[in-house]
């Protein structure tokens, strides 16, 4: 692509006398458009929430999944400190532990909750990568956010149930047992195993 720039040139009357044109190959600028256009469009097709900071993680973009995610618009979140924006809680890790790994390795992924911009828990799978540029250096920082608090959720409500059938079979006065398709012993009542004198470990499976 060829950009052309045609300037009059005008006499002391104002009149025009002549024409100049200049010209300019413009065909690496418009690939870098291209694929700054490309990038913008693949952050925003992916169904996890992107978040690119500079180095001191003042936010630079924020997709749409971000703003479902954390309820803040990218107007709202662009030029804060992510920080500021989403506190976040480490599970079972020290924050000031996960800083140092980062800046060691210049990526760092782990279960964290966040804070909604209403108040209540996001439990999600961060990853955070250093982008780096041609020379090696850090130039910014990538998080790539994916909500998994509805999987959370499942398996506290599925530990519940299990503890809840536990409590049950360790306390029925009932024989009861359960058994697979194969009929493989799953799950027996302490009454039972007590009235054939088994261990249960024994017997499961």
């Amino acid at each position: 692509p060829i950009q052309v720039t045609m300037t009059p040139m005008l006499d002391e009357l104002g009149q025009p006398t002549h024409i100049i044109g200049l010209s300019s190959d413009i065909t690496e600028r418009k690939q870098a458009e291209e694929a700054l256009r490309y990038q913008a469009a693949l952050i925003e097709s992916v169904s996890d929430a992107v978040i690119t900071t500079d180095l001191d993680f003042v936010i630079q973009s924020w997709n749409s999944v971000a703003e479902v995610l954390y309820g803040w618009r990218a107007e709202e979140a662009i030029g804060r400190l992510v920080g500021d924006v989403v506190l976040t809680d480490y599970v079972d890790q020290d924050g000031e532990a996960v800083l140092a790994h980062f800046q060691e390795k210049g990526v760092w992924q782990g279960e964290v909750i966040q804070k909604h911009k209403d108040g209540s828990d996001v439990h999600v799978l961060a990853s955070v990568t250093q982008v780096r540029d041609d020379a090696g250096q850090p130039v910014s920082v990538l998080a790539v956010n994916r909500d998994i608090t509805e999987l959370k959720k499942a398996a506290a409500e599925a530990t519940y149930e299990q503890n809840l059938m536990r409590t049950l079979l360790d306390n029925i006065p009932d024989y009861v047992y359960f058994k697979d398709r194969d009929r493989r012993f799953v799950r027996a009542s302490n009454s039972f195993t007590e009235l054939f004198k088994l261990e249960l470990d024994a017997i499961i499976g």
